[in-house]
């Protein structure tokens, strides 16, 4: 076939070059993209046909390694894979034994208690032998945290407060004096100086605190109308083992200067202070005054009101 100068010269033109060198880099791109597709393909295979082997296990335990009090009513264990309830309430150990009873929420079981736990305890709880759902494949794999076909050995414990009271002292340099005593431990602690006679104390929710009333030993005879409420603290926290707060910081709430305070009450969450006071100078100014937390006292807005309406 004959081919004049005009075809040639197309032939060799660089928009032909240019396509050419397009067509065989086109052609290398499709290699690449029908490889990576191969490669993804063969591996989603593989594990279509062996099945999801992510290790089970327990991801969370919200009471792990952790001190409890008697507002602790419940903790939970959280799976990173739907469970075989059965099994695992079947395996759950708790002990020393604390009845409770068992709920679930997706992933998480929790365990409600039904009884206070022992003061001053610590408690093991293991889970060995639960199953995943029995509608995943290979539904008999035991939960395991050491690897994918180990036998499960989740442990872990928590424990309770130590067991404590507090008491007024009535001999000798305890008397009148506000004590703790750590029965757990076998620890007296005095609380408060020698130069003040408690008359009422309540103790704080979380025991870090305990409020109460006193007056100077020095008040001749008029003590119990001269007495001025205070907090002070125990030396415990709960929420923080290694940093222990100082124990018998004192701070004074409410003085006795122009108001006699008669009666106090804490309320259960340790937010809020009810206090009877009467005026000195006008008897019938008297009520409930109000101490909530991070403010001031406020007087009552009407008088008169028992305190027995606490």
């Amino acid at each position: 076939m004959y081919i004049d100068n005009y075809q040639l010269s197309l032939i060799n033109s660089p928009l032909s070059i240019l396509m050419k060198q397009n067509r065989k880099s086109l052609q290398r791109f499709d290699l690449v993209s029908l490889a990576s597709i191969f490669m993804l393909t063969l591996v989603i295979s593989i594990v279509l046909v062996s099945g999801d082997r992510t290790t089970l296990r327990v991801v969370d335990f919200s009471w792990g390694e952790k001190q409890i009090g008697v507002q602790d009513r419940s903790f939970t264990l959280t799976f990173n894979r739907p469970m075989d309830r059965d099994s695992v309430e079947q395996n759950l150990q708790l002990k020393p034994f604390l009845p409770g009873k068992i709920s679930w929420s997706g992933l998480n079981l929790s365990y409600t208690l039904t009884e206070i736990p022992i003061y001053g305890e610590v408690y093991k709880i293991k889970l060995e032998g639960a199953r995943e759902l029995k509608s995943q494949k290979n539904p008999h794999q035991p939960l395991t945290n050491k690897g994918k076909n180990g036998n499960l050995n989740f442990s872990s414990q928590f424990s309770t407060r130590d067991r404590a009271f507090a008491y007024i002292g009535i001999e000798g340099k305890e008397k009148g004096r506000l004590i703790l005593y750590n029965i757990t431990k076998k620890q007296k602690t005095i609380l408060t100086p020698a130069d003040l006679s408690v008359v009422n104390f309540e103790i704080y929710p979380d025991g870090d605190t305990i409020l109460f009333s006193a007056f100077e030993r020095g008040s001749k005879g008029q003590g119990f109308a001269q007495q001025q409420l205070y907090n002070v603290t125990t030396g415990i926290n709960f929420e923080d083992l290694d940093n222990p707060q100082a124990v018998g910081r004192i701070k004074l709430l409410l003085d006795a200067k122009e108001y006699q305070n008669i009666q106090f009450s804490l309320s259960a969450d340790g937010k809020t202070i009810l206090i009877q006071r009467a005026n000195r100078l006008n008897p019938i100014e008297s009520g409930l005054w109000i101490i909530a937390q991070e403010s001031e006292a406020r007087p009552p807005e009407c008088l008169g009101v028992a305190l027995h309406s606490l």
